[in-house]
């Protein structure tokens, strides 16, 4: 289903909470994505007072998923350089390492 208007919207499941919301291009629902960034900022502020830290230990120390760290190296909001992880991020054309994307 379609809402039309200015911006063209469909209406779509979150992925994270599968709640019904009018989406513009987001795959999360605000209150969603307001929860994400919340923890983003968790992340972002514990790695700066340690840098270097692995990703169980910033997800054991701010109560983050493992996996939302990851999410955020994939989506370009953090660089793996700055994490001690365990495990290398890939391109998926060519298999080379790479720090976020």
């Amino acid at each position: 289903m379609e809402i039309t208007g200015r911006l063209k919207m469909n209406l779509i499941n979150c992925q994270e909470c599968g709640k019904v919301f009018a989406s513009a291009g987001s795959k999360v629902c605000p209150d969603c994505r307001q929860s994400e960034e919340e923890k983003f900022e968790l992340v972002k502020e514990y790695l700066w007072d340690h840098p270097n830290s692995t990703v169980p230990t910033v997800s054991e120390a701010t109560g983050v998923k493992e996996t939302m760290i990851i999410k955020f190296i994939k989506e370009d909001r953090l660089q793996s350089e700055g994490l001690d992880i365990e495990y290398s991020l890939k391109c998926k054309t060519c298999g080379r390492e790479i720090e976020s994307g």
